[in-house]
């Protein structure tokens, strides 16, 4: 067996949710809570770094010896897996090496073609008008464009994160909400960014604020939330995952004039223990905060959807910015944005 099929084997052996493929398999990252596969390990033998984990939501990035032994997998060898039994040449740059091999993952990602949205572009791929609900107009005025996955050869919405006018990062999205959940709707670009700038749409939504002459921000967890109340009149922001914040990300809002921040995650378990990490700075299984909380910067209020009367033709999961009753949404955030 070499190394690639003993990867494979593993991975086979990881419970959840996950999308398998011939050169690399998604699972559910296991350093941060999610509800679908963000974590990618590599198994392309062409590649160096054979059983490599990389998430794309939270940035964490772990050898398999590392993976295995938080998911309890079987390790390799302390230098990689012998192949046919031969004892397995130890490199003696081999640290040089890891850095270009970190390169390498980050650029990979990267391998995308920007096209401007065109009509016939546009029908070709199913969103001739609206993507998701948006009008590709609205879409094109925040800079988004369709974006090309030259190594996997698909299709995505690009979605920039511009911070006091500087592209910090990007969003890939779904062109289609994904019908098997094992395949992510957004795929954040690589590295730590996102932890410390992944605040989407950042600059559309400051100059929002400032053009309301409001001091009041609203923060969410998926882009769609914060683009729906965007387009009601709400400057509101994405944290880019339930647990991606740092206190970058709130001298960021402080620096930018912002005073009063409202905290309006989903209305699912997921959504509750963002809200705890942000109100608290305490991560979910933790007794120590790893953030300042929120109120130690801005004023806060934090809207629990959770705990709202829901109705009997709406599912409790339907309780998020994003689909909710616009009636409803009004007479939470009317209040707050005074």
């Amino acid at each position: 067996m070499n190394e690639v099929d003993f990867v494979k084997n593993q991975i086979r052996n990881i419970s959840g949710p996950k999308r398998e493929g011939p050169l690399m398999s998604f699972i559910l990252c296991p350093y941060h809570p999610e509800k679908t596969p963000s974590g990618r390990i590599n198994h392309d033998p062409s590649k160096r770094g054979v059983g490599r984990f990389k998430c794309y939501g939270c940035g964490a990035s772990k050898p398999w010896n590392e993976l295995a032994a938080t998911l309890g997998l079987e390790r390799m060898s302390k230098y990689g897996f012998p192949k046919s039994g031969e004892v397995p040449v130890i490199p003696e740059n081999r640290f040089l090496e890891s850095l270009f091999e970190e390169k390498k993952e980050s650029a990979s990602m990267e391998e995308i073609d920007l096209i401007e949205f065109e009509p016939e572009i546009n029908k070709q791929l199913g969103i001739e008008k609206k993507w998701r609900g948006f009008s590709i107009r609205f879409l094109a005025s925040i800079g988004a464009k369709i974006a090309y996955r030259t190594d996997i050869q698909r299709y995505y919405v690009w979605l920039p994160v511009y911070v006091r006018g500087k592209l910090s990062g990007h969003i890939l999205a779904a062109l289609k909400k994904p019908e098997n959940k094992a395949f992510p709707s957004y795929l954040n670009a690589p590295g730590v960014w996102s932890l410390k700038k992944g605040l989407f749409p950042f600059d559309y939504a400051v100059d929002l604020m400032k053009k309301l002459s409001l001091e009041t921000l609203i923060i969410v967890e998926g882009p769609r939330d914060a683009l729906r109340l965007i387009l009601m009149g709400y400057p509101a922001v994405s944290m880019l995952g339930t647990h991606s914040w740092t206190d970058s990300k709130s001298r960021s809002l402080e620096l930018s004039g912002v005073s009063k921040v409202v905290v309006m995650m989903d209305g699912d378990a997921a959504g509750r223990k963002a809200t705890k990490f942000l109100t608290t700075g305490i991560r979910e299984g933790s007794t120590e905060a790893s953030i300042r909380p929120l109120k130690e910067f801005f004023r806060v209020k934090a809207i629990r959807l959770w705990k709202l009367e829901v109705p009997e033709d709406h599912s409790e999961s339907a309780y998020d910015p994003g689909n909710m009753p616009t009636s409803l949404i009004k007479e939470l955030l009317d209040p707050c944005m005074v």
